[in-house]
């Protein structure tokens, strides 16, 4: 994924090495007892007959030096492994934990949890419940990479993975595969489940004939297979029966590795769903025997827990909700997001007895920013520098193309009007897990933060502090004014205008520079739940894949085109994130509007698409719609392009020059399993609501 690597600091930057000041909690070494990562489930068993390399770092580059990662040709492979490991860990000498691998393969890949824990545990070679650079490289090389080499010990990493997907019983400690954990196995492959008894019988007792009376139903197959090891099953996966049976039923042991870890896998192989009891709880009560209530969080207190208990360790919580990279609780990050939180949720409270007003005659003379960020000059200058460093660590740890499962609310250009989007948390949830829907909602903000507004500053606090508070549950996405050079253009309703207004022409030089090191990180798009791609602008000429968009390197420091010597894969790279930032659609499905049209915003390198062009670029990609941003539009949404594609604009009044409403999408899947897309808007005249 790394043919992006050479491109110069003029166009995308994807240099061979990554630079980031990131303050963290202290990683985890090999061996701390804090009890985050359980031990593989592998642990216990006899595995002489596993990988070659398990134990010593020389032996495990031997395997990498055999599968072609040190001399053989494929060194751009590893270099892209270690940047995301050191992203995730902080240093490539350091170990990752499960929950933090679990995170990276939902996020870059849409892998469920318990095919995610599977992979983890069969590349942990050493069994110490961590993976180090080299067993991360290997997971990767497994599951992920294209056109691996053939080699025994990879297969077993993959036979071993699959064996704890689909493992569902014990013995003693070790996990066993019964033959309803086998029969899941089948029906995964075939996804048909009155073919699984007769594929069964092909891979397990291929030289059985039928027998007239014989019971062939699927619980009898299953039955019949009796109870594997992972010693048996890897025997069976790897050998030529099970291989030939695969291509007798026309199935693949490849297809069946792609089925389960590269996509939403947990849904479809019908798991039971896990129950966990969280260490922590809400309350609410009432301060001073006012009354008005307040709701906070604390640790699940002693008399609220039965004398004596021994928690069941399969009840018990392995990570926090908010995400393996969340600020640590009490820390100065955790309480400098939760202060801004809390500020701008108690204004969003306080509007309903404001009455109708304009964001931009609403609370400015920076009364707001010094409650979000600080009294003084210094402690605003200092709060706001560190939200834009720690929210650069968790936007640098996502992939270039994040995924998120639903329910999500995306949210369209805020353009620095705090009271909109103040307005819509207000009317339709709020982002906090203090009497809001955090906890079950995911948010998506689709680009387009800053310039024009009267709050731009306050806005990206606001986020910025929503990002490292929830980052696993917040999601920011790159939008055409999160770049320097635009915010320069735009002048005096510019978003560094806005800073040397808030701050000094100094200090705001220095804080313009450490929040747009922030922008740089941001993922150009998301896709939800594997149907629905979420970008700023569009798909321009419609030419290029989500995967190409995804090898995309960052940061991304400026946004133009190509040096004329530059390689075509860069040129075509730069041409892509322009337009995925930049282009418009088509305002008509009528045929003239058809195709693609260039030069419609004043440059001849941004194109409009049309319907067709579209609906061609779902089809390509195995997706429904495309949900985008970048206009205003009369309602805060329209639909267009025959359904296939949404725009959303969270901004009312825009500019103060228009008369529109402001909207989100809530994404969700309704009592019929169907991915439902409902707009919720914010009327332009009124503090009312269309829903």
């Amino acid at each position: 994924h790394a043919w992006t690597h050479g491109m110069s600091s003029r166009g995308l930057l994807g240099g061979s090495s990554v630079s980031i000041d990131v303050p963290s909690t202290p990683p985890r070494q090999r061996g701390d007892d804090a009890g985050m990562a359980p031990p593989s489930p592998l642990a216990r068993q006899n595995t002489s007959d596993l990988l070659v390399a398990q134990t010593a770092e020389r032996e495990q580059r031997e395997l990498l030096t055999e599968l072609g990662f040190y001399g053989g040709g494929r060194e751009a492979l590893k270099a892209a492994s270690d940047r995301t490991f050191l992203l995730l860990t902080g240093s490539l000498e350091e170990c990752l934990p499960l929950e933090k691998y679990v995170e990276y393969e939902r996020m870059h890949f849409g892998v469920g949890t318990r095919e995610a824990a599977a992979c983890f545990h069969a590349a942990d070679l050493d069994e110490s419940g961590l993976l180090n650079r080299h067993e991360f490289l290997l997971a990767n090389e497994a599951f992920h990479h294209e056109d691996t080499p053939t080699n025994h010990e990879l297969l077993n990493i993959r036979a071993t993975a699959v064996f704890l997907t689909f493992a569902d019983g014990t013995d003693g400690d070790n996990p066993q595969m019964t033959g309803i954990g086998f029969r899941n196995l089948v029906n995964e492959l075939c996804k048909c489940p009155e073919h699984s008894a007769a594929i069964m019988k092909e891979l397990i007792h291929p030289e059985a004939e039928a027998e007239e009376g014989h019971d062939n139903s699927l619980e009898a197959a299953a039955a019949a297979v009796g109870t594997l090891n992972v010693t048996e099953f890897r025997e069976l996966f790897t050998s030529r029966r099970f291989v030939e049976g695969l291509q007798r039923t026309r199935l693949s042991r490849a297809a069946l590795l792609r089925q389960l870890f590269r996509g939403y896998g947990e849904e479809a192989c019908g798991f039971q769903t896990r129950v966990v009891l969280d260490d922590r709880h809400e309350f609410s009560r009432s301060d001073d025997g006012v009354d008005v209530m307040r709701v906070a969080s604390a640790a699940v207190p002693h008399d609220a827990v039965n004398p004596h208990l021994e928690l069941d360790p399969r009840l018990r919580v392995e990570t926090d909700w908010r995400g393996p990279h969340a600020a640590e609780r009490g820390s100065e990050i955790f309480l400098l997001a939760s202060n801004v939180i809390n500020v701008a949720l108690a204004a969003a409270h306080n509007t309903f007895a404001e009455g109708p007003v304009r964001d931009s005659e609403w609370m400015t003379g920076g009364g707001l920013l010094e409650k979000m960020l600080g009294p003084s000059l210094g402690d605003r200058k200092q709060s706001l520098s560190m939200l834009a460093t720690y929210c650069q660590a968790e936007v640098a740890r996502q992939p270039t193309v994040v995924r998120v499962s639903e329910p999500v609310k995306v949210f369209g250009d805020v353009h620095g009007q705090l009271r909109d989007l103040l307005l819509l948390f207000r009317e339709f949830g709020m982002p906090t897990h203090r009497g809001g829907d955090i906890e079950c909602v995911k948010y998506v903000f689709n680009g387009d933060f800053v310039d024009r507004g009267a709050h731009q500053v306050e806005v990206v606090a606001l986020l910025f502090a929503l990002k490292v508070m929830y980052p696993s549950r917040v999601f920011l996405i790159r939008g055409n004014h999160e770049f320097r050079d635009v915010n320069s253009y735009m002048e005096m309703n510019g978003f560094e205008v806005k800073l040397a207004l808030a701050f000094g022409p100094d200090i705001a030089s220095e804080l313009f520079e450490t929040v747009h090191q922030c922008f740089d990180w941001l993922p150009l798009a998301c896709v939800v739940e594997e149907k629905i791609l979420v970008l700023h602008g569009g798909i321009g000429a419609g030419e290029w894949s989500i995967a190409e968009l995804e090898r995309v390197q960052r940061p991304i420091r400026e946004l133009e085109l190509a040096d004329e010597d530059a390689e075509p894969e860069v040129a075509r790279a730069c041409q892509m994130v322009l337009e995925a930032l930049w282009s418009d659609p088509s305002d008509s499905d009528a045929d003239m509007r058809r195709g693609v049209h260039w030069g419609i915003r004043g440059s001849e390198n941004i194109p409009e698409f049309g319907p067709d062009v579209t609906e061609a670029f779902c089809a390509a990609n195995g997706i429904d719609v495309v949900v985008r941003s970048h206009q205003f539009v009369a309602r805060g949404y329209k639909i267009m392009h025959g359904g296939h594609l949404l725009t959303v604009f969270s901004a009312r009044n825009y500019f103060d020059r228009e008369e529109n409403d402001g909207a989100l999408l809530l994404i969700a899947k309704d009592a019929e399993a169907a991915l439902r897309i409902r707009p919720k808007s914010l009327l332009q005249d009124e503090e009312a609501v269309r829903w």
